[in-house]
């Protein structure tokens, strides 16, 4: 998903250097909120974003 912006030099360091956490996400990072998500455990949950952005949304 993120081939395209990673191609370039400049998109790659300016969308790291918008992050917290100046890196790519890997897949370990996001995958209990995907099982979270498609688990009966969210179910009861509704019009809420669970932001797993790397610190994007805290700046």
């Amino acid at each position: 998903m993120n081939i395209p912006i990673a191609d370039t030099e400049e998109t790659k360091v300016s969308i790291l250097g918008a992050t917290a956490m100046k890196r790519w996400g890997h897949m370990k990072e996001i995958q209990g909120a995907a099982i979270y998500l498609a688990s009966a455990a969210s179910s009861y949950v509704t019009g809420s974003m669970l932001a797993v952005d790397g610190g994007w949304t805290a700046q």
